[in-house]
């Protein structure tokens, strides 16, 4: 059974409302926790089992009691995707990405060097970016598939 928007509204925005950041972040981590492993440790490395579709590889590169640092990205037959970074805060239940690409880690890595407002927008933009993927990976079944285990 693939994701099916209409039975759960949580994890859906209201189609009406603008989206602002928190409520972006929530609904990421909502589908974050359909789409992992229902039990995942720190430093292994997932296979999505998904026929038809790409491998999606889930990296674990961080577990800890508030918060799981992740990264996604497809598998081809001669070539990966970039690695999508993602850190959950579990007790806030919030998702944010990370860095998609390599200007948005360098841009996070300056910090105070870059203004608040360029932050800001970067920010709004990778939660949408997130969410609109998070939704399309769980329409396409990956939220139902089964995860191949790869120990280090």
């Amino acid at each position: 059974m693939l994701f099916d928007r209409d039975m759960d509204e949580k994890i859906m925005l209201p189609k009406a409302a603008k989206p602002n950041l928190m409520g972006m972040q929530e609904a990421c981590y909502r589908m974050l926790e359909l789409l992992l492993p229902k039990q995942y440790e720190a430093s292994c490395e997932y296979t999505s089992l998904l026929k038809k579709h790409p491998k999606l590889k889930l990296s674990i590169d961080a577990k800890h009691a508030y918060t799981s640092d992740l990264s996604l990205e497809y598998q081809f037959e001669n070539h990966c995707s970039d690695r999508i970074s993602i850190r959950m805060y579990h007790d806030a239940e919030l998702a944010e990405l990370l860095h998609a690409t390599e200007l948005e880690r360098q841009l996070r890595l300056q910090g105070p060097m870059i203004s608040t407002l360029t932050h800001a927008r970067l920010r709004s933009k990778q939660s949408i970016f997130l969410h609109k993927w998070l939704i399309y990976l769980l329409d396409t079944g990956y939220g139902v598939c089964r995860w191949e285990l790869h120990l280090d």
